[in-house]
């Protein structure tokens, strides 16, 4: 568990610390996983010194949470379709998140 603590935190991603809690808060709550979408949401709640109400909102329904931009929203839909669909996936997908402001190495990163 401490590993996978300091991979999480480890200064070698491109993505931010917060949109990849992010990310594993609404992936693991996609899944039906409480006990990440828990260790998540914690560790959300920490990385913005945001209220837990926040991390609730984001595991029950994303898509209704609020203060995410344009960029979240987009890897949020990405990411749930990957989780929910994947078979459907397709190059346009991918798109998108450039379109976003994604680059490829984040791309790979949320997927």
């Amino acid at each position: 568990m401490k590993m996978f603590g300091a991979e999480m935190r480890s200064p070698n991603w491109k993505l931010s610390s917060k949109n990849r809690e992010t990310l594993a808060v609404v992936v693991s709550a996609l899944g039906h996983c409480k006990y990440w979408t828990t260790s998540h949401g914690e560790a959300l709640r920490k990385e913005t010194g945001g209220n837990i109400n926040e991390v609730v909102q984001l595991a029950k329904d994303w898509h209704s949470a609020e203060g995410l931009g344009f960029k979240e929203k987009a890897m949020l839909t990405f990411a749930e379709k990957v989780t929910l669909t994947s078979w459907e996936c397709n190059p346009d997908d991918l798109d998108q998140l450039r379109l976003a402001g994604f680059s490829d190495e984040e791309i790979l990163e949320i997927t």
